[in-house]
């Protein structure tokens, strides 16, 4: 089985950076990911679209999704609650709930190359830079806006575990602040639910 790679936003990384994101924001995350088998002749292909709001602050990020793979389609509503340590996966009436790591900032490394600046638009342009890196194996292309670092494009493509992928991420109606936090809260039903301890690696979220 091929494992799905969702980024959230740029890369995390400990220690020295270019620019991170706002502390808080919130918008719309639209995803497609290939993925590849090595004796498979066609790749899975995996669109996606989430309403992001994301947290440094209280160290948490929470996520509605809409996903869409050939015939699948389904949402999902996933919180991860770095400060519990705990990630929630909603999908109707059932809930998951997983450990989760340490939480890192999203950021642009101190060591990503700067790739030039250009901008959107005509008559109130959107002044962006370019960068490239390479995190955990996967080579990272992100753009991210000169006066906030804000998130606005990005391109990961590498191999895991003897598959390929590559992912292509767009953000639209970034806005900051959070505007409800009850969007980071659980439903009541998760509470008895059991916790899976989850050996996930850490990837890159340029």
């Amino acid at each position: 089985m091929l494992q799905v790679l969702v980024t959230l936003s740029v890369a995390a990384v400990v220690g020295a950076q270019i620019c991170c994101v706002p502390k808080q924001w919130e918008g719309v995350q639209g995803n497609v990911l290939a993925a590849i088998q090595p004796n498979d002749v066609e790749p899975m292909i995996l669109s996606s679209s989430y309403m992001i709001s994301y947290d440094a602050i209280n160290k948490r990020v929470a996520t509605i999704e809409s996903l869409s793979s050939g015939n699948f389609s389904g949402t999902a509503g996933v919180i991860l609650d770095y400060s519990a340590g705990i990630q929630y996966t909603i999908q109707g009436p059932k809930c998951t709930r997983t450990t989760l790591g340490s939480f890192l900032e999203s950021c642009i490394p101190s060591n990503a190359h700067n790739d030039g600046d250009t901008y959107y638009g005509a008559i109130t342009p959107l002044n962006v830079t370019a960068y490239s890196y390479v995190r955990h194996g996967f080579n990272v292309l992100a753009t991210v806006t000169q006066d906030t670092c804000a998130p606005v494009q990005e391109v990961i493509y590498g191999d895991y575990a003897g598959n390929r992928y590559m992912q292509s991420v767009g953000y639209s109606n970034i806005t900051p602040g959070i505007k409800d936090s009850s969007v980071f809260m659980p439903p009541a039903f998760c509470d008895n639910v059991p916790l899976i301890h989850s050996n996930l690696p850490v990837f890159p979220m340029a």
